[in-house]
């Protein structure tokens, strides 16, 4: 939703000098997003204010704050982050805005694939696939439920090491929109989230608040869409049939029947690895050695469309929206034909019975053993996956994929979680990096900022001067790193009184600081010599901060006057009469 042509932009409410506003990106039911740039950091941002029209709404208001506190609460490398937020109640425009990363980079409604990325376009889609699912996953250990997942909130990002799946517009969470005492204003969110939805769940169509397998469904046709995407027709591709697979059941619409978790869709994504070769078959142009989700570096494509949909006219738009979404519907009742004509399911062949048992942990034990033990209570395995796991020692089992305790029929099939041990990881090279960069990087090495300790220095602050362990040494997932970061201070330099006001001037501009002279007649120090520093020395102060020396010029002490001889000392002048007598 975007405002007609026939209704002139409202006025922009005012924020920190550090902000520029510039174009509308977009505008919902809800916020209106522009372009912007902060000065302070030097970076272009997105900002979003709650429409001007609804400031005074409570509703509107309150589903605003709800998905703020969302997207301020979850840090990962692939949401899109938050970096500044107001909200007051008072009621006006410019009481609520939020500053934020800017993704200049299409959605999967706007990617096109190129020519050179088409040919292991199957490969990408599964490393594409991986990171959504590792992204999800982790908002749901927190608690977070994304309710607007699909095409149009997931970005495609091109960077240096490939593409990079970036995900928005997180929605708000069911607890923080229900009020018993007011059902009219819950309903009325609801009913402004919903309009927000471009892809809804079953489940969602019909009016419920959205779950995490409501996100698994927004999965399914983010995956689908991924591979509409491919330029190249496949027959009887292992790869894409499988990914197209994934992609049905994560569209069932009987929640149930999703997957039950990113676990599980991991799971599977690890499944289709094992049976993969890993990097393009006969391709000469493939890496040898390398997984599927390693071959991710590609040129950029030949001009994807940017996502500024503040410029495209409402209706084309939204019928590209539309079609984009019957056609992902479409894929996914195509594949499911398909499984159920003879792909078929992990379990497919195996004859319905009416016993059922309890998948016990095998947790720990060799793969024989586990294997006796499930076969034992009429439970086959399917196949084996490996994880890294530092709990377990490399080559036992660390679970099984349904997990323990998931009541089963007799006669079905698991697959076996083999761990890999612990895995190795060198230290990424974090210097010269801001503090949040730096955060940013580890977390996307599976790694965590320790310690922080400042420093003062001629370095801006937050930047990182050094790390321990140092760059290149290996730590296991989840292994700690302390940082020294810059304080943004400077120290006064010591001994300056004393030195010559040039050599003292010199020294303070060398440190980032900015002296400033202030001359002093003395008599008990020579001309051009440092007397005193203001703030003294060894103080810290923000670079570029004043200090002032006091250089000396010498002056004669002031002379003593003479003492006045008193009556009674003074002497006559006149020659003594009395005759002076030799001796004889």
């Amino acid at each position: 939703m975007t405002d007609g042509p026939d209704r002139p932009d409202p006025p922009l409410p005012a924020l920190p000098d550090r902000y520029r506003v510039g174009a509308l990106i977009r505008s919902t039911p809800v916020v209106r997003m522009h372009r912007g740039y902060d000065e302070q950091v030097d970076r272009p941002v997105r900002v979003t204010f709650l429409r001007p029209d609804h400031a005074g709404d409570p509703a509107h208001r309150v589903l605003f704050d709800s998905t703020v506190a969302v997207a301020v609460e979850l840090t990962h490398p692939a949401v899109v982050a938050v970096y500044d937020v107001k909200i007051e109640d008072a009621g006006a425009p410019g009481d609520r805005w939020v500053v934020g990363e800017l993704v200049d980079a299409p959605t999967l409604d706007e990617f096109i694939v190129d020519s050179e990325l088409g040919r292991h376009w199957p490969h990408v889609v599964l490393g594409l696939a991986r990171q959504l699912a590792n992204a999800l996953q982790a908002a749901h250990a927190e608690g977070i439920v994304h309710g607007n997942l699909g095409p149009s909130t997931v970005f495609l990002e091109q960077t240096t090491v490939g593409l990079r799946v970036r995900v928005d517009e997180f929605g708000p969470q069911p607890a923080d929109l229900a009020f018993p005492l007011d059902p009219a204003m819950a309903k009325a969110m609801w009913h402004t989230f919903a309009e927000q939805i471009v892809y809804p769940s079953p489940e969602q169509r019909a009016g419920r608040a959205p779950t995490r397998r409501s996100d698994v469904y927004g999965f399914g046709c983010a995956l689908a869409a991924l591979i509409l995407l491919d330029p190249v027709e496949r027959a009887d591709d292992p790869l894409s049939d499988a990914l197209a697979r994934i992609a049905a059941r994560a569209m069932s619409e009987r929640p149930v029947a999703r997957q039950n978790s990113f676990v599980t869709v991991l799971t599977e994504l690890d499944r289709i690895e094992t049976v993969d070769d890993g990097g393009g078959g006969d391709d000469p142009d493939s890496a040898a050695g390398q997984s599927p989700t390693e071959v991710l570096s590609f040129a950029p494509p030949t001009g994807p469309a940017q996502r500024d949909t503040g410029s495209r006219p409402r209706a084309q738009r939204t019928r590209h929206r539309r079609s984009r979404r019957g056609a992902v519907t479409a894929v996914a009742v195509a594949v499911m034909i398909a499984a159920v004509a003879g792909f078929g399911w992990a379990n497919s062949g195996v004859a319905p019975r009416s016993a059922s048992v309890i998948i016990p942990s095998v947790a720990g034990q060799t793969v024989s053993d586990a294997t006796a033990a499930l076969t034992r209570i009429g439970i086959g395995v399917a196949g084996q996956v490996s994880r890294d796991d530092g709990a377990v020692a490399a080559g036992l089992v660390t679970q099984t994929d349904p997990a323990a305790g998931s009541q089963v029929t007799t006669g079905q099939t698991v697959t076996l979680v083999i761990s890999t041990g612990q895995h190795v990881i060198a230290v990424p090279q974090l210097q010269g990096l801001d503090l949040a960069a730096a955060r940013d990087l580890l977390a996307s090495n599976r790694l965590e900022a320790g310690e922080i300790v400042e420093r003062d220095g001629l370095n801006q602050a937050g930047m990182v001067l050094e790390s321990s362990p140092a760059y290149g040494a290996s730590l296991g997932i989840g292994g700690r790193i302390d940082l020294v970061v810059s304080s943004g201070d400077q120290r006064v330099p010591g001994d300056l009184v004393g030195q010559a006001g040039a050599a003292a001037a010199q020294a303070l501009a060398s440190a980032g600081l900015s002296p400033q002279v202030v001359r002093e007649k003395r008599s008990d120090a020579a001309t051009d010599v440092v007397v005193a520093v203001s703030p003294p020395t060894g103080s810290s102060v923000p670079l570029g901060s004043i200090v002032t020396i006091t250089i000396s010029e010498w002056a004669p002490p002031p002379s003593s006057p003479q003492p006045t001889a008193s009556p009674s000392q003074t002497t006559d002048p006149t020659p003594s009469a009395t005759p002076r007598v030799r001796d004889q």
